[in-house]
């Protein structure tokens, strides 16, 4: 049942309150989720085939093919991939969305966990040249090396690399050629702030919401030429609130955007 209440009148004179019976509504949701489980779980099997054998093409100890073969077999092989992480995306989705996305939190070094998120995606930012900074590495001109408090989070390893993955990925994919991402930590109270920052063209402030929405992209002509499907941040959004935590654009301009998971922290 659906209740909504509004108020009438003047100074609170009366108030009107509908009930609505939504069995029905939440019976297709569940038949949808159920849908795009099954389908993206028995289509995951035969792409992953798929990229498995065009691999073995690739690989010169197991086929041998001329250059013009292999560029159009490279090509065929990213489309199967981007293929699988579509179905992925769809199959974690769903999973979330009627609660049977398993947790196995342990408790992490944050800073230790992102150095090597950081390090793992180092050249995808060097194929576009991008001066790419990990802030608790930096070092002042001129001064020793300034010390990083260490934060612990208690926190599915897998599903945290997931959201620091998707975020710094996006960032380096929406960027300009020799542009800039940065990550950072920062405290707040009680909750440790993951600050991913790039110098793109930036989010308009009236998509700040919608862009964690499934299936919403800010600009549909630049996905698509990138290959986004809209379920990323979606994905980000849910698995941070799941944890006990959030997912917020802290800043957006035409220079750029800066988004933060922010996860308890454990003392």
């Amino acid at each position: 049942v659906s209740v909504v209440s509004s108020p009438v009148g003047t100074d609170g004179e009366g108030v009107i309150v509908v009930f609505r019976d939504i069995t029905k509504e939440k019976a297709e949701e569940r038949e949808q989720a159920e849908f795009i489980s099954t389908a993206s779980h028995e289509m995951r099997t035969p792409v992953a085939s798929i990229e498995g054998y065009l691999g073995l093409a690739l690989n010169p100890a197991t086929a041998y093919i001329d250059e013009k073969a292999r560029d159009f077999i490279t090509k065929a092989h990213e489309s199967a991939q981007h293929l699988g992480r579509l179905f992925q995306d769809l199959l974690d989705i769903s999973k979330v969305e009627d609660d049977r996305m398993k947790n196995n939190p342990k408790i992490i070094n944050i800073n230790e966990f992102l150095k090597e998120i950081f390090e793992g995606l180092a050249p995808k930012a060097n194929e576009k040249q991008l001066n790419y900074i990990f802030a608790p590495d930096m070092i002042d001109e001129g001064k020793e090396k300034s010390l990083q408090p260490i934060f612990y989070a208690n926190i599915d390893p897998d599903h945290f690399r997931e959201v620091v993955s998707n975020l710094i990925e996006n960032a380096i994919k929406y960027n300009h050629q020799g542009g800039e991402v940065t990550i950072a930590i920062e405290e707040t109270n009680d909750q440790a702030k993951v600050m991913i920052s790039d110098t793109g063209s930036g989010i308009d402030k009236n998509d700040w919401e919608k862009i964690f929405e499934p299936f919403f992209r800010v600009d549909k002509s630049r996905s698509r030429a990138m290959g986004g499907a809209g379920l990323g941040l979606a994905l980000v959004k849910e698995i941070a609130k799941q944890h006990g935590g959030d997912v917020s654009i802290i800043q957006s301009s035409n220079q750029g955007s800066t988004i933060a998971p922010i996860l308890p922290k454990k003392s």
